[in-house]
């Protein structure tokens, strides 16, 4: 069932439950760091139609947005039409589609570029001023409204095309077979000059395989999406976080809790699982 009121609206309305959502889960990402991040949803994806799906979180995948259009573009040119329709069991059905995700997640003002307008607070979920973020030396949370963009898939060869488009132009250094970063001669990363406008560190990209086989992919590892119910006001909605070896202690917490959720087996970016799930 689709909500009539948007996420952003949600929670401007909901101001007072948000705050005790972050009360409860930013500490587990800078405090207890069992965590790295957590995505809040309206709704999730409907993965009922398809067998095998991937989906790309970024910050700018509206069709306004130069970093879709620049991905759309060059995939097309490779022979990967994103925004066509695809035929599942005798049905016509878009191939993409997109959600609102707020995002929350542990940043690095010296090494990212955030997206514009991100909300910063420390590992006890209190909000740090504008004029005291620069001079900030503790770790920062980073809230902001994002996007994650779901992709159905025919299947490992189109699923594989698809994820070299994404090595090639979604991260701004170059990447290997295995997915981790180059480095040159001198030890630093090389700089992918094909990126598009806005492209993160690395593409964070997870795969759903609704027939729970193993992939055996070089760039992807398992890992655990736990999707726990919330509410802002009368309305329910999503906390998803991603976990890697961590997944009995966020287990333990949210049974602590009494929080209803489910985990699902997914695959996720190998460096992204290296360098920022499990560290």
């Amino acid at each position: 069932m689709t909500n009539s009121m948007s996420l952003q609206d949600l929670l401007a309305k909901n101001k007072k439950d948000l705050d005790q959502i972050r009360k409860k889960y930013i500490p587990k990402i800078g405090r207890d760091k069992i965590i790295t991040g957590y995505n809040l949803y309206l709704e999730k994806f409907d993965y009922s139609d398809g067998n095998l799906f991937l989906n790309y979180l970024h910050s700018d995948l509206k069709s306004t947005d130069k970093h879709y259009r620049e991905l759309i573009k060059n995939f097309s040119e490779n022979g990967f039409f994103l925004e066509e329709k695809v035929r599942v069991q005798d049905k016509l059905l878009n191939k993409i589609g997109t959600l609102e995700r707020q995002a929350y997640y542990k940043t690095n003002l010296d090494e990212w570029d955030n997206p514009e307008g991100m909300i910063f607070y420390d590992v006890d979920g209190e909000m740090i001023s504008s004029e005291r973020v620069l001079s900030y030396t503790g770790i920062l949370i980073g809230e902001s409204l994002q996007s994650d963009l779901l992709i159905k898939l025919g299947g490992m060869k189109e699923l594989k095309k698809l994820v070299s488009l994404f090595k090639k132009y979604a991260s701004i250094y170059k990447l290997d077979r295995n997915g981790r970063k180059l480095k040159g001669f001198d030890g630093d990363y090389i700089e992918n000059v094909d990126a598009v406008t806005n492209s993160w560190d690395v593409p964070l990209l997870t795969i759903t395989s609704k027939r729970n086989e193993y992939l055996n992919l070089r760039d992807f590892v398992p890992v655990f999406q736990f999707d726990v119910e919330e509410s802002l006001g009368e309305t329910s909605i999503i906390l998803s976080t991603l976990v890697g070896t961590n997944n009995q202690k966020v287990r333990k917490f949210l049974n602590s809790e009494k929080k209803c959720f489910e985990t699902t087996k997914k695959y996720a970016s190998r460096v992204f699982m290296e360098d920022y799930i499990d560290v």
